[in-house]
């Protein structure tokens, strides 16, 4: 089954406006393999992922991923419906490799739903999982800032499932080189806030874009108080609430409210200890104001 739709999807990449042609085929290729019966939806599905990555017009890309799982739910053989997602993910990491950076997005966009998809109960192979990182990470150097910005998307949802560091420390490697905005703000909302981006998140709360300033405060205001050392919230505290630009001095004061409501039980003396006041008079100012 695997080798008849990637055959399928492989010449809808030469003659993709075909669509009528790509629906017999796909019907040919999979609906009569063996009597494996399943509903026409199956042979609606060749049509509509076509359209999704090839149509500019399409961009709705969920009923298409229902339209796959109805194909995997109702195929009897499990191998059957495991090869079909083996289809459908081998055929978008082609589709990254294409020239049109439409394409390329679509192909992103499609894979980070199709992780968001999946649980645990529903894994792909590692081996599967290991060609999808491999080609989200190289797509962090497309030339395309929406393809970069959709990779980033797509990590972050791998991220999740993996832990993996390499897939960690190609965002962080990317903050590095990234100058468009988009992307940057992309990054901060998948980084992790834990120990090993801590720093780097620190450092962008400098960053020249506001929007990035905002997005960091906003990433942190989900982090326990009593995570950070004295110095780091003195700094944080410091450079949001004192920042020109109204959205960042508002999210980082929205933060300071988290952390005193959900982290102080409403208590500011609570906060203000973890500030140590006499060690951070200027930051423990800034609360109280």
């Amino acid at each position: 089954v695997s080798s008849s739709i990637g055959h399928v999807f492989a010449r809808c990449l030469e003659d993709a406006p075909n669509y009528s042609k790509l629906r017999k085929e796909f019907y040919s290729s999979f609906l009569k393999r063996e009597g494996c019966d399943v509903s026409d939806e199956a042979a609606k599905f060749g049509f509509r992922i076509m359209r999704a990555v090839f149509c500019e017009k399409d961009t709705n890309i969920e009923p298409i991923l229902r339209l796959v799982e109805q194909l995997a739910a109702e195929v009897p053989d499990t191998q059957v419906a495991a090869d079909l997602w083996d289809a459908v993910v081998d055929f978008l990491l082609d589709v990254i490799n294409v020239k049109e950076a439409l394409h390329r997005f679509r192909a992103c966009m499609f894979l980070a739903r199709i992780l968001n998809k999946f649980d645990s109960r529903r894994s792909l192979e590692s081996r599967k999982l290991k060609k999808i990182r491999d080609s989200l990470l190289g797509q962090l150097r497309d030339k395309s800032l929406k393809v970069r910005g959709v990779a980033v998307q797509a990590l972050a949802k791998l991220y999740e499932r993996t832990h993996e560091v390499s897939i960690l420390k190609g965002l962080l490697e990317l903050l590095d080189r990234e100058s468009a905005k988009a992307v940057r703000v992309a990054v901060v909302v998948a980084l992790p806030p834990d120990e090993n981006t801590m720093e780097k998140l620190q450092e962008l709360t400098l960053d020249a874009p506001h929007e990035v300033r905002t997005a960091v405060y906003k990433k942190l205001s989900a982090v326990p108080v009593s995570s950070f050392s004295v110095a780091m919230l003195s700094r944080l505290l410091q450079r949001g609430l004192r920042d020109r630009e109204g959205a960042v001095s508002k999210e980082a004061g929205r933060m300071v409210g988290l952390w005193l409501s959900r982290d102080c039980d409403g208590d500011a003396e609570k906060l203000l200890g973890h500030l140590g006041v006499e060690e951070a008079t200027q930051a423990a100012e800034l609360v109280l104001e």
